[in-house]
């Protein structure tokens, strides 16, 4: 295989792995930013279902535990501010430079997986504290939440 197509295939595949980080990020970033009201509230950090099956009492104190965690708040801000603002140098720079895009990923993914055990950890706390009546309340709607059939997005209206 020839350098020019050996080139071509690594951007394609960094690109790839770029829209995967993005997206990582946009569902931290959206999960942050949502009130908490309504049916789908709260913050994902993946674990979705879970966070889903809480009743809206729950969402909320579990956010407001993530928010309060200065390390989660101290990773998302990081990987907001300045992760995407490196990334996008990288990008316009020429020659492309690899190595230091893996580093960007590399880094990015740390705080991601950070915030997501912090997620999970205050999940497992609000878990611990509910009596057996309400665990299992939860667990009936975890399972409903995890057999419902998952569509596409409607396209948002406007703009």
């Amino acid at each position: 295989m020839t350098k020019a197509p050996q080139n071509r295939i690594l951007r394609w595949v960094l690109v790839a792995s770029l829209a995967v980080n993005l997206l990582v990020v946009g569902v931290v970033a959206g999960s942050f930013a949502k009130t908490g009201n309504g049916p789908r509230g709260g913050a994902d950090l993946g674990v979705g279902p879970f966070v889903r099956a809480l009743d809206a009492d729950g969402r909320r104190e579990v956010l407001r535990e993530l928010r309060s965690n200065r390390q989660v708040s101290g990773e998302f801000r990081n990987l907001h501010r300045q992760g995407f603002r490196d990334i996008i140098e990288v990008l316009n720079t020429e020659p492309f430079d690899p190595e230091a895009m893996q580093a960007l990923f590399e880094s990015q993914r740390g705080q991601t997986q950070a915030i997501q055990a912090a997620g999970q950890q205050a999940l497992l706390e609000h878990l611990t504290d509910m009596t057996p009546e309400e665990r299992a309340a939860f667990a009936t709607r975890f399972e409903t939440e995890i057999k419902r059939p998952r569509g596409p997005r409607r396209p948002r209206s406007g703009g």
